[in-house]
């Protein structure tokens, strides 16, 4: 049905109304009778005249609203399916070697200590470390987080909770963690075992927040990005969430 201008809102209640008022005024006496009857034929087919290309507009419509978000999803889906193809494109001879001349990245961390001659201040460096003694800190990590899973993803932190409470409510659940987060960081701090540093000296010497901070810097710093990374993380989130 070709497409026109519709009738208004009011003018379509009065086509529609049920009780249609006639005025029959200008016809003759023989004239009224013919017009009585044929008037509600005519009304019936504009009332379905009406009817029809209203549902055909909305159809038009609602036809285009479809095609429009079905341009749009495609679109979408194309540019992700590109991301995806360009996240997994092996890297050319280029970034290969780009990779391979970077620098070592490297951070500073100074601490205010205490040993037998008083208070002092020490200097430590974080760096890559070699694969051994990642392997060390991976092993340690899931020796005590494999058998408490369950008990981890029981944490349920009240809103509002302090950062006191949380890590009360950690060590309640997992006494272990906060001794585990010494000790890696004691690894971090001195990966070699020169400067005699261990979980008992950082326990002594370090804060919660400090010692958390180490190992966010030794992630960052070995640019680790497989599970060993998220799993570094799994400890200091519990205290910061």
């Amino acid at each position: 049905m070709a497409d026109h201008n519709f009738p208004s809102p009011k003018e379509v209640a009065e086509i529609l109304s049920t009780e249609p008022e006639y005025d029959l005024s200008t016809l003759t006496a023989e004239e009224k009778p013919i017009a009585l009857k044929l008037i509600p034929l005519v009304v019936g087919r504009v009332r379905e005249t009406v009817r029809v290309d209203l549902e055909a507009k909305k159809a038009r419509e609602l036809e285009q609203h479809i095609q429009s978000l079905s341009a749009q999803n495609a679109e979408m889906m194309e540019k992700e399916i590109t991301k995806l193809k360009e996240s997994n494109k092996p890297p050319s001879p280029e970034d290969l070697s780009k990779l391979l001349s970077q620098e070592y990245a490297e951070m500073t961390v100074r601490l205010v200590v205490r040993d037998g001659s008083g208070r002092k201040e020490r200097t430590f460096v974080i760096r890559e470390l070699p694969q051994s003694i990642e392997m060390r800190l991976f092993k340690s990590i899931f020796d005590l987080l494999l058998p408490n899973v369950k008990k981890l993803s029981a944490a349920n932190f009240a809103p509002g909770s302090s950062t006191e409470q949380k890590v009360q409510q950690v060590v309640d659940m997992l006494p272990e963690a906060m001794t585990l987060m010494s000790d890696l960081c004691a690894t971090c701090l001195d990966p070699y075992g020169d400067e005699k540093i261990n979980g008992d000296w950082v326990r002594m010497n370090m804060s919660s927040a400090r010692i958390r901070d180490v190992l966010e810097a030794q992630v960052a710093v070995g640019r680790i990005r497989d599970f060993f990374s998220q799993a570094v993380r799994i400890v200091p989130e519990y205290l910061t969430q």
